[in-house]
């Protein structure tokens, strides 16, 4: 299905337009939506469900990808990311050391969440 939708704007636009994305902030709709509960499918599943749907994602992703290539000669084609910068929570050497490697991705599936700290965005563990 996702497959098929993917030549219409392509196809409709792709004289005039020369850059799509496939997909918008694949991790928010995966991990908030079918992790956390918070989006919708508004479901809890298992990392390795989530593995598989984030997979999945990224097969759709791809084929959609050719799809447009056939349709949209010179076209740039890309899947847009939700990206934050990642603070220390506090100023300590491990603190800033550790917010320098983080990556958001692995933020969804480590249980942390965004907070404000000291009207700053940091990453800080979830409390079970």
């Amino acid at each position: 299905m996702f497959y098929r939708l993917c030549g219409g704007s392509p196809k409709h636009f792709g004289d005039r337009v020369k850059h799509f994305i496939t997909f918008n902030e694949p991790s928010v709709f995966v991990g908030l939506g079918y992790k956390e509960g918070i989006h919708a499918p508004g479901l809890k599943l298992d990392t390795r469900d989530i593995l598989t749907i984030g997979h999945h994602v990224h097969l759709a992703h791809g084929k959609a990808v050719r799809k447009i290539r056939e349709l949209v000669k010179d076209t740039k084609i890309g899947i847009t990311l939700a990206t934050s910068p990642v603070l220390p929570e506090n100023d300590s050497k491990e603190a800033v050391e550790s917010a320098r490697t983080e990556l958001t991705l692995a933020a969804i599936f480590s249980g942390r969440s965004w907070t404000t700290l000291n009207g700053r965005k940091a990453l800080t563990r979830v409390s079970e």
